[in-house]
């Protein structure tokens, strides 16, 4: 398998982008072309088998060793029960839940894998951005690679208490929570940014492995029920799951449509429903803040996929100076819905009321699909609520806890704070504190 970068021609083998993350020329990896998959004789198969083989479409049978991809798919997944599927009652809607890992979140079950391909490279440096869920995964399950530094950044006051908590209150010399008094996008393009300093690497989704460990449990989901019409439906953020489902469905699961829904920063369902993108709209902080992006990284591997590099750059270099860019393709596989604040408020109450449940603020944004009987719907429950608590008991007028939120929330946090303007503080800090520059 021969990946490139979305922004030039070079040319990179699976091992290089494992060990760089992301290209150093502001775009990102994918593979030139999209493998088939078979799913006749995957009735059946164990999901650490079936990583085994998804994985080894996208690597040769060296690299496919030197990682030791057969005895970590074993390791992680022989024993993690990944998803469940509930099916509401007297309807064709089913809910999928990701997030039963050790974080409470759909990134548990990619980056568990990760941190173990992670492992292997000595003196390496992690930055990443977070939106809430990433960072919290990404320092439990690489807090121990002590040879290694981890950077995270995340946006001060805009993500959950309980968010908060997870990643502040782990103290340990290699991990450096920071973080930026602006949003997640701000935090984004620091990462970016200072990749230009050897043994860098992120757990973004814009890490390509990521995506790739993502679109196995679509590949699941569906064998599991074999459901005709089959759709999923997405709360998204920085698109990195929804661009999963598009790399499924491009490697031939039978999807009739992919959902994509936005909360109030809508710029997924403008770029899809609209034909436009605009990155230069002022971004609303809300109660589901996972989804509180106006940049979503992963649209431009979408885009390599539909244009050609010198049109994706001409693009780019519009967004940068804040322009409204048009596009004449469509995606004709999604359909994107946005969930304002109200509508996900009302949505959280009729469920409680209905079904004595509690939604997670992300997956809420979900119903306001116009469901019909037309397709099956799988929705993705990428968060347990249980860290959006403090939302859900300001909407339903309750005193929801539970008894691990108020032990976590009571450790004493460590991080660093910058203002988002403080670009030179922030290198210097950053290279004063990286393995090797």
């Amino acid at each position: 398998m021969i990946y490139t970068s979305t922004r030039s021609n070079k040319k990179f083998s699976f091992e290089e982008i494992i060990k760089k993350g992301m290209p150093i020329d502001g775009g990102l990896f994918v593979p030139v072309y999209i493998p088939k998959i078979n799913f006749i004789n995957l009735k059946n198969i164990k999901y650490y088998k079936l990583v085994r083989y998804v994985l080894s479409k996208f690597m040769t049978k060296e690299e496919y060793k030197k990682f030791q991809i057969k005895k970590i798919s074993y390791q992680i997944y022989k024993k993690y029960n990944v998803f469940s599927i509930k099916k509401i009652k007297n309807r064709n809607i089913f809910i999928v839940d990701l997030n039963r890992g050790k974080t409470f979140s759909f990134k548990d079950i990619s980056i568990s894998f990760l941190s173990k391909i992670l492992d292997k490279i000595n003196n390496l440096n992690i930055l990443t951005a977070t939106s809430g869920d990433t960072g919290s995964s990404c320092i439990y399950y690489l807090r121990k690679l002590n040879k290694s530094k981890i950077f995270v950044f995340s946006p001060l006051n805009k993500i959950s208490s309980f968010q908060e908590s997870q990643m502040y209150s782990v103290k340990k010399k290699n991990i450096y929570n920071v973080s930026i008094i602006g949003n997640f996008d701000n935090c984004q393009k620091i990462i970016k940014k200072n990749l230009i300093f050897k043994n860098i690497n992120t757990v973004n989704s814009v890490n390509f492995l990521r995506i790739i460990l993502q679109v196995i449990y679509y590949i699941k989901c569906y064998l599991i029920i074999r459901k005709k019409n089959t759709t999923f439906a997405i709360p998204t953020g920085n698109f990195g799951n929804s661009f999963s489902s598009y790399l499924a469905y491009k490697m031939g699961l039978p999807i009739k449509r992919i959902f994509v829904v936005n909360n109030d920063n809508n710029t997924s369902y403008n770029f899809i429903n609209k034909k436009e993108l605009f990155y230069g709209k002022r971004l609303k902080q809300t109660n589901s803040p996972s989804m509180d992006i106006i940049n979503p990284s992963n649209i431009e591997r979408i885009l390599f996929y539909l244009f050609k590099k010198n049109k994706i750059l001409k693009i780019f270099d519009k967004l940068k100076k804040n322009k409204k860019i048009k596009l004449k393709k469509k995606l004709k596989i999604f359909e994107s819905y946005y969930c304002n604040k109200n509508k996900r408020k009302n949505i959280i109450k009729f469920f409680f009321k209905k079904y004595q449940k509690l939604l997670d603020p992300h997956t809420a944004n979900l119903f306001v699909l116009n469901f019909n009987k037309k397709f099956s719907y799988f929705l993705l429950n990428t968060a347990n609520v249980i860290k959006f608590l403090k939302y859900i008991n300001i909407i339903l007028n309750k005193n929801f806890y539970s008894k691990f939120q108020i032990q976590i929330e009571k450790i004493k946090k460590k991080y660093f704070s910058f203002k988002n303007k403080d670009k030179k503080k922030i290198l210097n800090f950053i290279k004063k504190n990286l393995n090797f520059i």
